[in-house]
């Protein structure tokens, strides 16, 4: 008989698993309303809360994603300068948080890790039209960014980090995928009433339908 057991509680949202099982981390409203990121322990095995919850992060951010070894947390933060975003990056023990790459607008809802955790690949959002993103791809220990593709959905990444499928801009029914260096692979259209959930494993997509 399987039973549930409760890890934590409250109005929570943006939640995050690791990898290897060892902790979860959360957003919730915090000080003055101002997003705050939460972690809790677990222990692998069973996936129960092995201590009390804690904040990640000093700083307010979001959008939290653990590292492929589940020792650090790539997340977003707002810079003190306006509409301006910092990709960040702190150990999920708890440390100092390091900025990655500073973001012209916002991220646009995406933060994926290479499958080796060297590499981070965001979507940066800019006015006048914030449902257009375009997709880059950064080295962890920072430097310049590189451009891959405009797109309405961000991306994600496969398992194996070898493609990303990406929203077609100009028609929603059709999905794109590319390298991690934003070269075309192939693209293929899907029928109405279908939701594109996430890649089931590394040569295979995963999809609802109403």
């Amino acid at each position: 008989r399987k039973t549930a057991t409760r890890i934590t509680e409250g109005d929570l949202w943006d939640i995050d698993v690791s990898p290897v099982g060892n902790a979860l981390a959360y957003v919730k409203s915090g000080e003055n309303g101002r997003d705050q990121m939460w972690v809790v322990p677990l222990d692998p095995r069973t996936g129960v809360a092995t201590g009390p919850d804690r904040r990640l992060t000093v700083i307010p951010g979001s959008m939290p994603r653990f590292s492929p070894d589940g020792r650090s947390v790539a997340f977003m933060a707002f810079d003190s300068l306006p509409f301006i975003s910092k990709l960040m990056v702190v150990p999920t023990t708890g440390g100092p948080e390091r900025v990655v790459v500073r973001v012209a607008g916002g991220l646009g809802g995406t933060i994926n890790w290479s499958p080796d955790g060297r590499t981070l690949f965001y979507s940066e959002q800019r006015q006048p039209d914030p449902g257009v993103q375009t997709l880059y791809r950064v080295p962890l220990v920072g430097g310049q960014p590189a451009r891959l593709v405009t797109t309405v959905m961000g991306g994600l990444l496969s398992p194996d980090g070898k493609h990303i499928v990406i929203q077609d801009s100009s028609d929603f029914q059709r999905k794109i995928i590319i390298d991690p260096n934003g070269r075309q692979v192939t693209s293929f259209r899907i029928p109405r009433g279908y939701t594109f959930v996430g890649w089931r494993d590394s040569n295979k997509l995963l999809f609802t339908t109403t």
